[in-house]
């Protein structure tokens, strides 16, 4: 595959992607975080009910001390599926394999920094930092560094496509 090519493929799979998810009454993948969060708010703090309310346009994590709301679209994950695709469209296995990884490394980030603030805010913590972080983490910021991720876990391949391409 010629690297024109390869990026119209990926460009084309995140159009159609956002497009499948703009077009839904809400994001999914705000959701699977709100909940998430919120499972392991409830198991680490022994029982802590945290209220989850999705909309088109944002997701709230309610707790009895305040409220942190998800405003991200989280369309990273989207676009690192997207890179993801055309690299393995001749082995599903190796596609499946590494796109669940990718995947759930991303999750688990994000259920974590959830999951951790509201610990801390629910226990009495002041934490104007992670707060500020957490405001910051657009995804013009997370695209990079989650294409960094991505880069490390598909090295291999991505090396020999690149070999590949200055042979022709």
């Amino acid at each position: 595959m010629k690297p024109l090519r390869f990026f119209l493929t990926a460009a084309g799979i995140n159009l159609a992607l956002f497009l499948i998810i703009y077009l839904m009454p809400f994001n999914p993948i705000r959701s699977l975080i709100g909940y998430s969060t919120s499972l392991f708010a409830f198991l680490f703090e022994r029982g802590l009910a945290v209220a989850v309310v999705s909309s088109k346009n944002a997701c709230i994590l309610a707790t009895s001390t305040g409220n942190l709301s998800l405003y991200q679209t989280f369309y990273e994950f989207l676009t690192i599926l997207a890179l993801t695709i055309p690299l393995y469209l001749h082995s599903w296995k190796k596609l499946l394999e590494k796109s669940v990884l990718a995947m759930l490394i991303m999750w688990g980030y994000y259920v974590l920094l959830y999951g951790l603030t509201i610990l801390f805010l629910e226990n009495g913590l002041n934490v104007p930092w992670l707060l500020r972080f957490i405001r910051f983490n657009t995804e013009s910021f997370m695209i990079p560094a989650f294409g960094a991720l991505w880069f490390f876990l598909n090295k291999d391949r991505i090396l020999s496509l690149i070999a590949s391409w200055k042979r022709q």
